[in-house]
């Protein structure tokens, strides 16, 4: 399911600013929305790390972020000044961050700190600012 969603978001033509914020919230209201699914992520989460786990680069989850993320690369909206691995690697961390956060604290808000998450995000993976041009000599 999620990999899906995050394939749905790189097929989005908006921008990424646009669409993470949107992927995040998407997320978090469907789990909210499932109470029984805290304890199924929990158990999920406490899985051994395998070569192909859903997490890993190679595992379903991984894939799809990494395609989400290496779209947004092509299209300009996320930076290049690091690999676009390493930042599948950190939207997928930062997911998974609260997720566990979610499956340990009942009192932990889902749904608003996947929001300030997106927001951090978007703001680590933006593209450098142009350099304005020197004044002349």
């Amino acid at each position: 399911l999620l990999a899906a969603a995050l394939d749905a978001s790189a097929a989005d033509p908006r921008r990424f600013a646009e669409r993470l914020p949107g992927l995040f919230a998407g997320i978090g209201r469907y789990l909210c929305e499932r109470p029984a699914y805290r304890e199924l992520v929990s158990e999920m989460l406490h899985l051994s790390i395998e070569p192909d786990t859903a997490t890993s680069r190679r595992g379903g989850l991984g894939r799809a972020v990494q395609r989400l993320v290496a779209d947004a690369v092509r299209r300009g909206e996320v930076g290049r000044r690091h690999a676009p691995e390493v930042l599948g690697d950190l939207l997928l961390g930062a997911t998974t961050t609260a997720l566990t956060n979610w499956c340990a604290d009942p009192a932990y808000d889902l749904e608003r700190e996947l929001a300030r998450t997106a927001d951090a995000l978007l703001d680590l993976l933006a593209p450098a600012p142009a350099h304005p041009a020197r004044p002349p000599r």
